[in-house]
Parts: structure tokens; C-alpha cells; sequence
């Protein structure tokens, strides 16, 4: 089980990566209208929370059935942020997408403080959710741990 979650922790962590450091960017910079990369990433970012929700809670039982108290408060934040980010902030986001192109409101339009203001928590959350999966990740495979090599626990 310690190899699967090792793999399901890399998966993670490199789409977490390669959305954020790679695809993110590249429809921003290569779509001819922001709004239509904004949609497209908005997509993308969803179906990676919801596949990353369904990580946490496997990661959850997994340290309820015998993790250690750390890795129990790190995946039940990882799913509340998750569910917030998807059934909070998002929502919301849309919406204030759904009336028309952001790029096209006033710099002081409330509506478009309101969308940057979401758009940075929503930012900070998927910062966070890296963080832990990282940390996890290196938890797993880092020097001290001993579990599932060949050549240790069989004294």
C-alpha cells in the first residue's frame, strides 16, 4: 500500500506542477482572449480538484487506519480547502464570469475587487494543497523511512 500511495502522491504532485507551472501559463499566453483561457483553465483547475479531492479522502483513510496525527490534520485540510474552493469560491467566480468578460469591468468596479480577491484565495489554496502534497510526498519516500525496501525490517 506504501508503493501505491507513493505513486498516487508523484501523480498528484505532477499535475498539481505541470497545471500551475505549465499549462496555466501557456493558455494565457497562446489563446487569443483572456477570457477564453480563464474558461478553459477554470475547467482544468476543477477537474484536478475534484481528482485532488479524491486523493485527500484516500489519503485521509489511509492515516486513519494508521498515519500518524499529522498526516489526519493534513488531508482533512486538504479536503476542506478543496470542497471551499469548489463549492465556494468558484461558484462565485462564475458568476462574476457568466456577465461578461472581467477584463472588460472597471478598475474599480466591486465586482472585479470581488473576482480578484476570490481569484488569489482560490490561488493561495491550490498553493497550499502543493505544499502538502510535497510534504507528504517527501514524507513517504524520504531517508528515514525505512518501510517497503528489500533490504530493511527483516532482521
Amino acid at each position: 500500500m506504501h508503493r501505491l500511495n507513493r505513486i498516487l502522491l508523484g501523480i498528484w504532485a505532477g499535475a498539481l506542477l505541470f497545471m500551475g507551472g505549465a499549462v496555466a501559463p501557456v493558455l494565457f499566453a497562446h489563446l487569443p482572449e483572456r477570457q477564453m483561457a480563464g474558461n478553459v483553465a477554470g475547467v482544468l483547475f476543477a477537474y484536478l480538484d475534484w481528482a485532488g479531492l479524491a486523493f485527500a479522502l484516500w489519503f485521509l483513510v489511509q492515516a486513519l487506519r494508521g498515519g500518524g496525527r499529522a498526516a489526519r490534520l493534513a488531508w482533512s485540510f486538504v479536503a476542506l480547502l478543496l470542497l471551499a474552493s469548489r463549492l465556494l469560491l468558484n461558484p462565485r467566480m462564475e458568476a462574476i464570469k457568466a456577465r461578461g468578460p472581467v477584463d472588460a469591468l472597471a478598475p474599480d468596479s466591486p465586482e472585479l475587487q470581488l473576482f480578484g480577491a476570490l481569484h488569489g484565495v482560490s490561488s493561495l489554496i491550490f498553493l497550499l494543497v502543493l505544499l502538502v502534497v510535497i510534504w507528504q510526498l517527501w514524507v513517504q519516500v524520504g531517508p528515514a523511512n525505512k518501510r517497503d525496501r528489500p533490504d530493511q525490517g527483516r532482521e
